[in-house]
Parts: structure tokens; C-alpha cells; sequence
């Protein structure tokens, strides 16, 4: 072993090693000679040495220049070599690791982010004890990401990660993989993830960070004939390559990327488990986190503690992240200094957090118009709050002009929301975004551009009420936002806008009116004073005997919000792909016999499928059925910089191929990701002809290179097989047809019996409880998850497991883990008694339809515990079939509809959070009527596909037949939401005991649910619509 090491610290240093011994020969070289020339002076005759003294300073004159030159050259040599970027391109490694005490972040300097750490924690924990996890089944993350808005604290979690787990930490940002030239992101992540396997040999492990990893890590896309969106491609599928390298290997390497983008934004093979397995959202610190955040960073100055009220600075500091609470502390620092206070003390935070928010006050004499303009808007905007959102604390009020604005009014409110944001709460936000153009126009007839922005904000949020929510008037349902309709329903939809903006305005108008004396004093004050205060601000209003209306608030955290060693046996489900590719197999072993019956051998394979699908798996177990050699390649490896060294690389390695195979009797390539070098031929213009002439070169070989597989090359028996998630039409037709890629297989993901095998299979490789875990009902409720899900949800319930100190796995933990991975962590938040019975009838509703309406599908589990990506859920398997009958799409969308009829009957009003259901409601609806022909009008055909033409944005279909295909659609959506009324009405009692039991227990099973269904008498599938 200790060879092994000396042997990596020799890779890893050689360069520095190498320098250091030219120096040591150099000094010994120089004292040896003079050592000599001392010994041999008395040998020295007079008459020498009186002529050698006498040139002595001519001589030392050029020794001293001499040395000069030297010690410039060493220093270069020194900086540049030693401990310089010349050393990244001369040697193995391409970033200088830190380690332990080096990264200088301890895991107490964490504040806040409890979630989120006790998450990384459990990651290191792994880490640690990878050996002793292993045993029972689970294994290590190989890849954990960080998603969260910028400062919140991504790179100060992980460094502080690196640190507790002594381990080598390599860190970069995903910008410096992107360069112009293509082919040189892919090799940068090669040579980090080299440097981190040796690294890790020396070490026992390595961390990896990336951080913006967005910057790689976004959907892939055809590239536009420039070339940049081929090397982001190129440059992705290396990273995927190299984590899939990972897998199975024993070198303790975790890579931990964080990106501020949401998670729709990133490719889907890069989120997909067995390479990014854990994601860890870090939020912006609530209201306990910001007061740890603010005396963290306070104790580390000279702060007045008398004057300074941590709970109202962090009432105060809403939306600020770490970082800005850290800037904020810094900028009362300088304000202090300028007012040459020894300490810190309240105002200096206050004026620094205006400063920060607001910008510099602007030095010049207002007009007297201006300033009463701006006194009255921002005097109208204040009543408002005040009287109407109690959810809202007037922080302060100005009209002294800041920032880039000459002239501006300025509200700081601090933004405490209630969880449901219901319609009242919209409605209040839009009548205090159009309070400053009321008053405006009372007073002067006119309004300002900044009445007229906020005029947008007003009706862009009465928009998305009506069109989004289903809030208007018309009673219309479903989520129309960004969805072709026709031209009468936007009509109405419109004019739902216009109805709830003018009922705003009117009523805007008459308080306004009534309470103008207080508006006129607030703005009389205002132009006085320039600043009102919240204590201020209330004592104008208690004078004028006005008392703001209470309501319960809860926070809430705010959001921006080769050899294979795979078997057939291996491969679970697909049985139709595996006997398409078994019968490859059998062909290429028996040649002759094919050859007999006049057959020609297949050359090329080509596999699509979505991430995590088993396309790789699929070839490693062909590779190991074949018993010949597997040579494994990346698509982005062969992307690179300089003209033709892709083409070259295509030549080496259909060279290896037949090499192997005169050898061995054949050989299998396998290219995954083959559509980094497989995309259509770029053309001969634009500004990067060069990028895609390197491209088309190197597709071009591989083409040429195929084809010689058929003709003096056939003897060797060659099968080229590609594996992507691109659809076929991103590819280039000459590689597509026959000849080259002669087989294409869809790898689907698995059904129902495969979903079923596939927990078996996962579930022998842990210890689990028999008796607890029923396999029947997770295949059930798993629903469109890849064989690569079903092992990380196994994987995550052994984690939880191991967390939980049990010894086999049981239901519990299986639920628990898909909660974790669908849903996010659980969040720590409170809420009223109000919020929390809506969330529970809103759930009891779907629960309820479910039970009694959808012929296939059980309700697994509800449960109202707020989550990351909701605040409550009901789980409902839908069973995926080739036929879909009406029955059981009408059954679907009643489902759909079942929280928000449930929340008007007991509420009579309902809350944003319908959306999404309206959303899947109108989609099943407007697949029956589009696609299906099952709209009352009878029209017959899939007007899907004939929806918009490419060329135009214009319909195809006319103004007419679009009403009558729509009106279908709200007819039945109408219809489904009566009988979802009708069935919830005469169920009341069960639907108050029930959402008192989930209140009570805030998580339901199936077993419970039924007992209460069976105690009211109810049978399952008893009420399936016809």
C-alpha cells in the first residue's frame, strides 16, 4: 500500500520534483567547483595569479549580471511551475485540493439551514461509514445537488462537508468548462475526474464540487450551426459518462454540483438517480435562521446589544439571504465609521438595509409638484395596506428619491404571507398595487409612469386569477395560461379581467374617498418630514380612530422559490426488447446460418429511450450473452478542439475492433450518448464553419467506417450498438438508415408486472420486512418510474432505514423515501387552524373520489405535512393502460376536481393551490374531445396534431369549430364537477370524519382510510361514472 501511495504522490508532484532536484544539482554542482578551485589556488604560480586578480572585476561585474538572469529565470521558473497554472498544463492534476483545516469553513460556522445539513450530514455519515452501510445493502451518493437562490449558502455547506470528512476537496465552477473551442469542456472533466481517482487512491476518497453547474448541466438541444450548443453537449455527456464511472467502483469519490436554476431547467440524464442520487434545496433563511444569521455575524463586531433587537431586525430583513445578511452587517459597519460611533447600534442596521434595498438618496431640490405627487401616491398606498392586508407591516414609507429614479415613492412592507393565498389575499394585493393610481387621479386627473407600471402588476395578477386559478366570474375551470383557446372562452376569460379589475378600482376608489382626510394627512406629513416610520404611520391612523383588522399569520419561508459482469439475469422486465436483442445475439453467433438463408448480419443497434431506462444495462448484459469484447465509448470523446483528431479517434477505435476481433471471433462497440457526435450535419455558412466542419468530419468517419462493416471488413464480426435519450429525428438520416444502424429498439419504462419484478429484484439485494413491504401496491403507486428510480427509492428507504436504527426495512420507510424523492424534505413551518383544515379537505376530496369513482388505482396515502413542492397529497397510482376508456377519463377528472369542489363545499371559496389539479383536469378533458372524440358535438379526429401548423401561428382549424370543441370541453369538465358535488354533498359526514382524522394524524394509510370508508358503509369503485 505503501508503495502504491509513493507511486500516486509521484503523479501527482512530478513536475515539482523534477525542478526541485535541478536546483539541488545546480547548488551541488556550484560548491563543488568552488570547493576545487580553492584547493588548486596554492598551486597557482605569482606572475597567474597577480593577472587573474587583476581581471577579478571585470569578472564579478558579469558574475553579478549573471546571477541576476538566474535568479529572474528561477523565480519564474518558481511562480509559473511551482505554483502557477504551468503546472495544470504540464502535469496530471488540473486544481490545486485542499483538505481538512485548508478549507478553512467548520461545520459550526453552518447557521440556520437545519433541513439541509441534517441531509449533508447523513452524506457524510455515508461516507464515513461506507463500509458498515454497505453491509446492509445501501450504498454511497456518487452525486448530491445543491439547488437554492444564490448566497444562500450551497458553497459554505459543502465546504463545511469537506471539512468534517478529512477528505481531499476539489472545487470549480461549471463557467470553466465552456470554452470556444470544441472538445475542451470534455477533456477538463476527464482530467478533474482523473485527478480525483488519484486523489482518492492516496487519500481514501475525494470530493468533487461544481459549482453553477447549470452552466453544463442545461437540456440538451440541436445545435443551431454555431457550434456552442454542440460543445455544451459534448461537454455534458463526458460528465455523464465519467459519474456513470462511478457506479460499482470502490474509489469513495461523491460529486456535489450546486446550481440557483430550477430543477426544470437541467437535463434529465443529469437529474436522473445513479448520478445526481440526492437533491438538497437549500431556502432562504426564515425567521429564526435570520436572527442566528444576524447575532453570528453581529458577534463578530462592536454592536450596541441594548439598542439593537435581534427579533426586529429579523422581522425586517425578509427575503435577505445569508450572504445579504453578511453584507448588511458590513455596510452598518461603514455607516457607523462615517458617524464615528465606536459601535453599532439599531439605526446604522436600518439605514444600511434602505441603502442596500433602495440605493443612494439622491442629492438635488424636488419640485414642489413632485414631491405632492409622490406624497399622495405613496400616501393612498399606505392606507390601503393598512386597512386591508393585515398580512402586511408598513415598514416605512419615503418619497426621497434613490437609486437610478429622479423621482420615486417607496413602500417597504415586510412580506410575512399566509400559506393560502386565497382570493381575498390576491384581491388585496391587487387593490394595493393600483391604490397609488386611484389616488392619482382623484387628486390630479392624471397618473405618473409609476401608476402605470403598477396598473401592469395589477391586471398581470387579475389575469393569472382568471385564466390560471379559475377565480373569475364565468365560472370557468381549468388553467388556460399559455394554452391556445378559442376566441369566445378568452372572451369571457377577458372579461372576468376586466369585471374583477373594475369591481378593485370602484371599491379603491370609495375608501379612498371616505378616508381622504387621512390620506391627505399621511401625505401633509410625508412632505414635512420626507420618511414615515411604522410607529408614525400607526399614531396618524389611531388619531383619526381607524383600528387595522386582525388576522392570524403564520411565516413561511420565502422562496425565489471490459467486462460487464451484467447477465440477462440482470436486465428485469423489457421481455419484448430482450428477445429483440437476443435475437441479434443468436444471429451474430451463427453467421453461417444466416448466411445459409441469404440473411445479411446486422451491423449497427441503435437504443432510445428516457434516462435511467436500462439502454446501458441492456448493452453491458448483450456484451456478456456474446462473450466477446466490449469496448465502451462516450459520444463527447470524440469532440475535440483540433481539426480531425475525432475522426482520427473513430479510425482508432474501429482499429481496436477489428483487432479484438481476430482475436476473439467479434467485438461489440458501445457508444452512449452517441448523439453528442450523431446530430444532423451542420451546413457551410455562419460564423462557426470551422466548428462545424470538425463535427461533420468526424460523423463523416463514422459513417465510412460503417459501411466497411458490410463489405471487405464483414469477416470480423463487428456490431456497433448506440444508446441515447434524443428522439430519432435529432439525428443525422445517412446514420439512421438501413445498413448502418440497421435495428432500433425503444426501451420503454417498465409497466405494472415489470415495476413488481423490479422491486423483487432491488429489494433481495437489502434486508427488508416480508410482511411489511407489499411489492403488489408499491408497483402499484410507482407509475412512470425508470428501473434507475425504483433502485434509488430502494436505496433511499434502506438510507432512512439506517437513520432510523431499524434492522430490515418495512412500508414505512418505502413511503417515506418516495415523499423524500417526489415531494423534498419536509419543511418546518407552522400553520393556522384555518390553513390547515383546507389543505385537509382539499386532500379528503381526491381521497374520497378516488375511493369510490376510479375503477383502477388505490389511494395509498394522504397526508397534509408540507413538503418542498407542496403542502399536502394524496397518492393515487394511475394505472397506465393501452386503452383508455371514457369512463375511467371521466372517473380521472372528477378525481382531479375533488379537492376544490371539497374546499366550496365547506369553505364556499377556494385558494390558489387548485391549479395544478385544474391544470391535469383540462388536459384529460381536452384529450377527450381533441384526441379522442368524445365531446357531445360528435366531431370525430385528432385535432391535436392539427392544432398549429410550423409556418404559422395561425390555427388550422376554424374560429367556429374551435368554440364548439371548447364549449365540449367545459361541458364536460362542468358536468364532472357536479357529480364530484353531488357525491361529496351526500357524503358530508364522511368527509368531516375523515378530515378530522387526517387533521388529527396529519398522515393517513390505505388501511385506515378504509376502515372509515367501511365503517360509513362504502364500497370501493361503487360510484364509477358511466
Amino acid at each position: 500500500m505503501n508503495n502504491k501511495k509513493l507511486k500516486m504522490f509521484f503523479k501527482l508532484h512530478w513536475i515539482k520534483i523534477i525542478v526541485i532536484v535541478l536546483l539541488v544539482i545546480i547548488s551541488a554542482s556550484l560548491i563543488v567547483f568552488i570547493s576545487i578551485g580553492l584547493n588548486e589556488w596554492g598551486t597557482i604560480d605569482a606572475i597567474t595569479k597577480q593577472r587573474t586578480v587583476g581581471g577579478l572585476p571585470f569578472q564579478l561585474y558579469m558574475m553579478v549580471i549573471a546571477g541576476i538572469f538566474q535568479a529572474i529565470i528561477f523565480g519564474i521558473m518558481w511562480i509559473y511551475i511551482i505554483r502557477g497554472d504551468m503546472t495544470r498544463s504540464f502535469t496530471k492534476t488540473g486544481k490545486i485540493a485542499v483538505k481538512g483545516k485548508e478549507i478553512g469553513v467548520r461545520w459550526s460556522d453552518v447557521i440556520g439551514m437545519e433541513e439541509a445539513k441534517k441531509e449533508a450530514m447523513e452524506v457524510v455519515r455515508l461516507i464515513r461509514d461506507r463500509v458498515e452501510i454497505e453491509k446492509k445493502g445501501a450504498q454511497i451518493f456518487r452525486g448530491v445537488l445543491l439547488f437554492g437562490p444564490p448566497g444562500c449558502g450551497k458553497t459554505y455547506l459543502v465546504k463545511a462537508l469537506a471539512t468534517e470528512t478529512n477528505l481531499p476537496f476539489l472545487a470549480m465552477s461549471g463557467s470553466e468548462f465552456t470554452e470556444i473551442f470544441v472538445g475542451v469542456g470534455a477533456s477538463r472533466v476527464r482530467k478533474l475526474f482523473k485527478q480525483a481517482r488519484q486523489l482518492a487512491e492516496l487519500e481514501g476518497g475525494c470530493i468533487i464540487f461544481i459549482d453553477e453547474i447549470d452552466a453544463l448541466g442545461l437540456v440538451r438541444a440541436a445545435d443551431a450551426g454555431f457550434g456552442g450548443q454542440t460543445e455544451r453537449n459534448t461537454t455534458l455527456n463526458q460528465l455523464l459518462v465519467e459519474m456513470d464511472g462511478l457506479r460499482g467502483k470502490d474509489d469513495n469519490i461523491v460529486v456535489f454540483g450546486a446550481t440557483n436554476m430550477p430543477e426544470g431547467v437541467l437535463d434529465p440524464a443529469f437529474l436522473r438517480p445513479g448520478r445526481f442520487d440526492r437533491k438538497i434545496v437549500i431556502d432562504l433563511p426564515d425567521l429564526e435562521d435570520r436572527k442566528k444569521t444576524l447575532e453570528y455575524y453581529l458577534s463578530k463586531v462592536s454592536y450596541n446589544k441594548e439598542s439593537a433587537d435581534l427579533e426586529k431586525l429579523a422581522r425586517i430583513t425578509v427575503g435577505f439571504s445569508p450572504a445579504e445578511i453578511a453584507n448588511l452587517v458590513k455596510e452598518a459597519i461603514i455607516i457607523s465609521h462615517r458617524e464615528k460611533k465606536l459601535t453599532i447600534d439599531m439605526q446604522d442596521i436600518k439605514a444600511a438595509r434602505e441603502r442596500i434595498l433602495l440605493g443612494l438618496k439622491k442629492k438635488f431640490r424636488m419640485t414642489a409638484e413632485d414631491k405632492a405627487r409622490s406624497a399622495i401616491y405613496e400616501a393612498g398606498r399606505v392606507l390601503v395596506t393598512y386597512l386591508l392586508v393585515p398580512t402586511k407591516d408598513v415598514f416605512k414609507a419615503s418619497i426621497i428619491p434613490r437609486g437610478r429614479k429622479l423621482v420615486s415613492s417607496i413602500l417597504l412592507t415586510e412580506k410575512e404571507e399566509v400559506l393560502n393565498r386565497d382570493k381575498d389575499l390576491l384581491l388585496a394585493e391587487i387593490r394595493i398595487a393600483l391604490a397609488g393610481f386611484v389616488c392619482e387621479k382623484i387628486k390630479f386627473g392624471t397618473t405618473s409612469d409609476t401608476a402605470e407600471n403598477h396598473l401592469r402588476q395589477a391586471t398581470t395578477l387579475a389575469h393569472s386569477m382568471v385564466w390560471k386559478w379559475g377565480m373569475g366570474k364565468s365560472g370557468h375551470v381549468g388553467n388556460f395560461e399559455g394554452q391556445y383557446v378559442s376566441g369566445l372562452l378568452a372572451e369571457d376569460l377577458d372579461r372576468d379581467v376586466e369585471e374583477t379589475m373594475e369591481l378593485c378600482s370602484q371599491e379603491l376608489n370609495n375608501l379612498l374617498r371616505e378616508n381622504w382626510q387621512i390620506v391627505e394627512k399621511i401625505a401633509g406629513e410625508l412632505v414635512a418630514k420626507d420618511e414615515l416610520d411604522y410607529d408614525q404611520i400607526e399614531a396618524i391612523f389611531k388619531d383619526s380612530g381607524k383600528e387595522r383588522p386582525a388576522k392570524e399569520v403564520v411565516s413561511i419561508k420565502e422562496r425565489q422559490v471490459i467486462k460487464t459482469g451484467i447477465t440477462w439475469d440482470d436486465v428485469i422486465g423489457m421481455d419484448e426488447t430482450k428477445l429483440e436483442v437476443r435475437e441479434v445475439v443468436e444471429l451474430i453467433k451463427d453467421r453461417a446460418m444466416l448466411k445459409r438463408v441469404g440473411g445479411k448480419i446486422i451491423k449497427g443497434l441503435m437504443m432510445f429511450g428516457p434516462p435511467g431506462c436500462g439502454k446501458t444495462y441492456i448493452a453491458s448484459a448483450m456484451a456478456t450473452e456474446f462473450g466477446l469484447p466490449f469496448l465502451y465509448k462516450s459520444g463527447s470523446e470524440f469532440e475535440q478542439m483540433y481539426v480531425g483528431v475525432g475522426a482520427m479517434r473513430v479510425r482508432r477505435m474501429f482499429t481496436e475492433a477489428r483487432e479484438l476481433s481476430q482475436v476473439h471471433g467479434g467485438c461489440i462497440i458501445f457508444i452512449d450518448e452517441i448523439d453528442a457526435i450523431g446530430g444532423k450535419r451542420a451546413g457551410g455558412e455562419g460564423p462557426d464553419v470551422e466548428t462545424a466542419g470538425v463535427r461533420n468530419q468526424t460523423i463523416n468517419q463514422l459513417l465510412t467506417e460503417m459501411d466497411g462493416l458490410k463489405g471487405k471488413d464483414a469477416q470480423y464480426n463487428i456490431l456497433v450498438v448506440g444508446a441515447t435519450n434524443m428522439p430519432e429525428k435529432y439525428f443525422e438520416p445517412a446514420l439512421m438508415r438501413p445498413g448502418r444502424f440497421d435495428r432500433k429498439f425503444h426501451v420503454y419504462r417498465p409497466n405494472l408486472e415489470d415495476r413488481q419484478k423490479l422491486f423483487e429484484y432491488y429489494l433481495s439485494k437489502v434486508q427488508y420486512d416480508n410482511n411489511s413491504i407489499r411489492v403488489d401496491k408499491m408497483a402499484r403507486i410507482t407509475g412512470g418510474y425508470s428501473p434507475a428510480d425504483i433502485s434509488n427509492l430502494v436505496q433511499e428507504a434502506a438510507i432512512i432505514c439506517v437513520r432510523g436504527k431499524r434492522e430490515s426495512i418495512n412500508m414505512q420507510d418505502t413511503s417515506e423515501a418516495m415523499e423524500r424523492i417526489r415531494l423534498g424534505l419536509r419543511l418546518r413551518i407552522k400553520r393556522t387552524k384555518e390553513e390547515e383544515e383546507i389543505v385537509a379537505y382539499h386532500e379528503i376530496g381526491h381521497a374520497i373520489i378516488s375511493y369510490l369513482c376510479l375503477p383502477k388505482g388505490d389511494t395509498f396515502k394522504v397526508s397534509i405535512i408540507p413538503r418542498e413542492r407542496t403542502l399536502g397529497v394524496s397518492w393515487t397510482g394511475r394505472e397506465e393502460s393501452g386503452e383508455f376508456s371514457k369512463h375511467e377519463a371521466l372517473a380521472y377528472i372528477m378525481y382531479s376536481l375533488g379537492g376544490y369542489a371539497a374546499e366550496k363545499i365547506k369553505f364556499n371559496y377556494h385558494g390558489a393551490g387548485v391549479s395544478g389539479d385544474f391544470e391535469r383536469a383540462l388536459s384529460d378533458a381536452h384529450d377527450m374531445v381533441y384526441r379522442w372524440g368524445m365531446g357531445k358535438s360528435g366531431f370525430l379526429g385528432n385535432f391535436s396534431a392539427l392544432f398549429l401548423t410550423r409556418q404559422s401561428t395561425e390555427p388550422m382549424l376554424s374560429e367556429e369549430m374551435m368554440a364548439r370543441l371548447d364549449n365540449d370541453v367545459q361541458e364536460i369538465l362542468t358536468s364532472c364537477l357536479h357529480k364530484t358535488e353531488e357525491i361529496l354533498k351526500s357524503n358530508k359526514d364522511l368527509l368531516d370524519k375523515m378530515a378530522t382524522a387526517l387533521i388529527e394524524k396529519q398522515e393517513l394509510d390505505f388501511d385506515q382510510m378504509e376502515e372509515i370508508f367501511k365503517a360509513f358503509g362504502k364500497s370501493q369503485a361503487s360510484c364509477v361514472p358511466k
